[in-house]
């Protein structure tokens, strides 16, 4: 009878034990296996497998799988852009990584202090590389102008450190609060140096580390990529030379306004003004495609000569436009006009009528 009780509890404990390391071997969250997993992951910092690595692993793994999910997802459209440019100016391949942590992988995000975009640029960082900020447009939201721009940042961080992890941490807080922690620390490890960092970068290493993780593991842990429908997975980018609306492009193409906008969230006001080297817009393929046909057949633009006695004023009520059209047409900075100004205008959706004298053709 003894022998059968502790037989049975014998029986009890074993299968207990038993499911719980088949537990943990399902989920992969074992200190060994974590520590052998990131062995191989071969990135570009160099990986402590210390108690917050750890920890943000078994954040993106288990308690924000879902979200890893979803950030996956977007990455099937950012990722290889990332990618393009990686192979552009010889970074490593990871650093695409680096805009999970950024911005979960989103153009259209800012923080509480004014970071927006992909890479998640301050205004006068991203003006420092060449990113236009003004009331049109915000190129930190552009994925390819924002992405040049961070590649270009990344490279002259790396340059100044030789070493990936000082170089991203400088990304993240900047290269003063870097170089005063490797002076606290008398050295050039970022391990060593993390304590004197700020808390936000102390964490951001470690994040990075974690969704390079995800990054190649997802599949053994059952994380499954969110990924948008089949259209909006594969895009492509439209030059725009000319004056155009997010409203002209949704009545070219049939889609939604609203989509554009989640598309092409760099442009503020619905509007894509004349740039010296043109713009770029992101559409769904097909849709992509529409309006380049669509563009083919618009009229082409007109040279209106200004008489004696007008006004931008005028000039706009008789051409059924805005005076601020007619500026940004023109790159003028002031309403003022002369006598026999050839000014460079588009049709309206409204049709134009003879009252027009004075345009002329060529």
């Amino acid at each position: 009878m003894n022998f059968l009780i502790r037989s049975k509890w014998t029986l009890f404990v074993l299968s207990f034990f038993c499911c719980n390391v088949s537990l943990t071997a399902g989920t992969g969250l074992s200190e060994t296996e974590i520590r052998e997993k990131v062995r191989d992951l071969d990135i570009s910092v160099n990986v402590n497998v210390n108690s917050i690595v750890k920890k943000e692993i078994r954040r993106y793994v288990v308690k924000n799988k879902r979200s890893s999910e979803v950030i996956l997802g977007r990455g099937a459209i950012y990722f290889p852009i990332i990618e393009d440019y990686l192979r552009k100016y010889n970074l490593p391949d990871d650093l695409k990584y680096l805009v999970a942590v950024e911005s979960s992988v989103r153009t259209n995000v800012f923080s509480k202090v004014g970071a927006g975009g992909l890479w998640q640029f301050m205004p006068k960082t991203g003006k420092a590389f060449g990113l236009d900020i003004d009331s049109y447009i915000d190129e930190r939201l552009d994925p390819y102008k924002s992405t040049e721009a961070a590649m270009k940042y990344l490279a002259k961080l790396h340059k100044r450190y030789d070493d990936w992890a000082l170089a991203l941490a400088a990304y993240n807080c900047g290269p003063s609060k870097v170089n005063r922690a490797i002076k606290k620390a008398s050295s050039r490890d970022f391990w060593k140096i993390s304590k004197y960092l700020p808390k936000e970068t102390r964490a951001y290493i470690p994040r990075f580390i974690a969704f390079c993780y995800v990054g190649k593991y997802h599949q053994f842990y059952d994380i499954n990529p969110k990924y948008p429908d089949y259209n909006d997975l594969i895009l492509e980018t439209v030059k725009v030379d000319n004056y155009t609306t997010f409203k002209k492009i949704a009545n070219y193409t049939g889609i939604s306004i609203n989509k554009i906008k989640a598309l092409n969230p760099a442009y503020k006001v619905g509007l894509i003004p004349i740039r010296k080297d043109g713009n770029y817009i992101i559409l769904p393929r097909l849709d992509a495609i529409a309006y380049k046909e669509k563009v083919q057949e618009e009229t082409k633009s007109y040279n209106y000569y200004v008489q004696n006695g007008e006004s931008l004023k005028s000039i706009a009520q008789i051409n059924k436009c805005k005076i601020e059209e007619i500026l940004d047409w023109n790159a003028m900075k002031t309403d003022n006009i002369f006598v026999n100004q050839k000014l460079r205008l588009f049709p309206s959706e409204i049709e134009i009528t003879t009252t027009q004298l004075s345009m002329k053709f060529e």
